[in-house]
């Protein structure tokens, strides 16, 4: 997989080039996808220069230079830069929410398509195949949510997946209701592991097996 992102990257930069040289559109489209690839192979100060070029080339205000303004946000924090991160997201107000990853043609993470998440308790019945197009899935019951439960104990932003090059994240973003894993309390806003087999709790009325396929 390592291989497969590297190679993608190493792709995206002469595409860049190419696009940046003709004043094509398509630059920035080859910028954004870049960042993602960058992010899943966790190089993400790299990632911020790209970042800051998509930035230079759309301007702050565009809905392409918002992108590059969450991405950017993103990636301050990944390095543990929360105050940047903070600072970045107020920028872009309510646009900043989970903003979701872009689709990785080149490089789609791999590890997507082998989870789904199985209801159990309170959500017997239900499955969701994770969808291999996004980084970063959010599960809730709000217009933003990838894995949609329809349950009003559930926040709108309940929870994040994240497929990292090192495995399946999870961080709980509902400080209301709360998530957990194997009856495990998560803090919010902080990466824990998941693997099939783990039970993920949202609130404490409905629980989610992730399972591989």
């Amino acid at each position: 997989e390592v291989g497969l992102y590297s190679d993608a990257v190493d792709e995206l930069q002469e595409a860049w080039k190419l696009f940046t040289q003709k004043s094509d559109p398509e630059a920035s489209r080859s910028c954004q996808l870049l960042i993602d690839c960058l992010f899943s192979l966790e190089r993400y100060g790299e990632a911020i220069d790209w970042c800051n070029r998509g930035i230079d080339l759309n301007g702050r205000k565009t809905a392409n230079g918002k992108s590059f303004v969450h991405r950017l946000a993103t990636s301050y924090e990944r390095l543990g830069d929360l105050t940047k991160a903070a600072q970045l997201k107020a920028e872009l107000g309510s646009e900043g929410t989970l903003m979701p990853s872009l689709p990785m043609p080149h490089a789609q993470p791999i590890a997507a398509l082998r989870f789904g998440l199985r209801g159990k308790r309170g959500y017997e019945g239900k499955e969701f195949q994770l969808n291999p197009d996004f980084v970063e899935l959010v599960i809730g019951r709000g217009p933003r949510a990838h894995v949609f439960i329809d349950s009003p104990r559930v926040s709108k932003e309940h929870a994040l997946l994240r497929f990292t090059i090192s495995g399946l994240k999870i961080i709980n973003l509902s400080r209301t209701n709360g998530t957990f894993v194997n009856g495990e309390k998560l803090e919010p806003d902080v990466e824990y592991p998941v693997d099939p087999g783990d039970s993920i709790s949202l609130g404490k009325t409905i629980d989610l097996e992730l399972f591989s396929m």
